[in-house]
């Protein structure tokens, strides 16, 4: 069945991967959502290995374009009530964004890119545990998990600061004479 609609997309002048997106959105419309988590998992991948470190698509036109398969299943896992693994996937997705964070210069469309990605997906896993903390205030696990998400991104960021600190740094140290 995915074939007959997929290829009636064909027809018109989109990109395979958002007929994807526009597959996976009838199925959740028609309440199949085993079917638009299928469609979302190949979306995270296709998209990864687009954007990952791959010759193939090392010259991509990043501008315009966002990692969103993986945000869009955590959003359906969510509406499905299955939390961990709408966590699972969020977690997942800011790893990959980590690795590929150092491989491209921030001021190239390359670097925004992961940029923007990083903060869409920061954002919203933080989003994401404070609506499990208002949805079960006495479940003492999401504000656990808050906590310790705060504290590796601070770590993480700290960290960062140091190393560009120390990067720049380099640079500006007088000679001793």
């Amino acid at each position: 069945a995915d074939n007959c609609i997929l290829d009636f997309f064909s027809f018109f002048q989109y990109e395979p991967l958002e007929d994807r997106y526009i597959l996976a959105e009838i199925y959740q419309k028609l309440a199949r959502p085993e079917n638009a988590i299928r469609q979302y998992k190949n979306m995270v991948l296709v998209e990864n290995n687009r954007h990952g470190i791959s010759e193939p698509y090392r010259y991509f036109n990043f501008s315009n374009f966002q990692l969103l398969a993986a945000l869009k299943l955590s959003l359906l896992y969510e509406n499905l009530e299955q939390y961990d693994l709408a966590e699972k996937t969020l977690k997942e997705q800011i790893l990959f964004i980590n690795r590929n964070y150092y491989n491209f210069s921030p001021s190239t469309n390359e670097g925004i890119f992961w940029i923007e990605n990083k903060e869409i997906y920061n954002i919203s896993l933080y989003d994401f545990y404070q609506r499990m903390i208002n949805k079960f205030p006495r479940d003492y696990q999401w504000q656990e998990k808050l906590g310790l998400y705060i504290h590796d991104f601070l770590k993480w960021s700290i960290s960062i600061e140091s190393y560009i600190s120390n990067e720049t740094s380099n640079y500006i140290r007088p000679r001793n004479t």
